[in-house]
């Protein structure tokens, strides 16, 4: 009985110090990788069709806290839509706040959003040399809802943002401003 009794209290030991252990060793700081569709919006939706997008990520989050940083260096390709001729790409940088809806580990929600820079540049069948139009770098917002899934030692995630860009060209009467839905699928480490 002495024996049976000391043998639990070394593996309750042995839990306890594993458990600890581990709870220690998940860093605040992570990165990843992600990618998926890309969804123009408005009248842009009207020239090019749906792309893809690349993302790399960067997030600080403090275990046990429900809201976190993240930054988010990605890339949007669209082709043209119904011979339009019109091809756009998107590069983006931006600083976002997540709010986690739910702490558990195996699956958890949160929503996403902030601002940054997007530099965007079209490209037009037939147009060369100095008809070609410049790239642009404008400010925007962004916000989405995203789900995690916890896994050992690293997650997954899927999410979906609206990006509304601020792009004032002179040369274009009307709603010049952009807007594109990514749907996005990550993994981070």
């Amino acid at each position: 009985m002495k024996r049976s009794l000391i043998a639990a209290a070394v593996a309750v030991a042995c839990i306890c110090t594993a458990s600890t252990a581990s709870a220690q060793s998940v860093s605040p700081i992570r990165f990843g990788v992600a990618g998926g569709l890309s969804i123009p919006q408005g009248d842009d939706a009207d020239f090019i069709g749906t792309g893809y997008n690349i993302t790399g990520v960067l997030g600080f989050q403090a275990p046990m806290v429900p809201v976190g940083l993240r930054f988010d260096l990605g890339y949007n390709g669209f082709g043209e839509k119904d011979d339009s001729g019109v091809k756009l790409n998107v590069l983006s940088g931006t600083v976002n706040g997540i709010f986690n809806m739910g702490m558990a580990p195996m699956v958890s929600p949160y929503l996403i959003g902030g601002v940054g820079f997007y530099r965007a540049k079209a490209d037009f069948d037939g147009v060369d040399g100095e008809d070609e139009p410049d790239a642009t770098t404008d400010l925007g917002l962004n916000g989405g809802i995203g789900v995690r899934f916890g896994l050992s030692g690293f997650s997954t995630f899927a999410e979906a943002r609206y990006h509304y860009v601020f792009s004032k060209d002179e040369d274009i009467e009307g709603d010049e401003n952009s807007s594109f839905i990514p749907i996005t699928f990550g993994i981070m480490f």
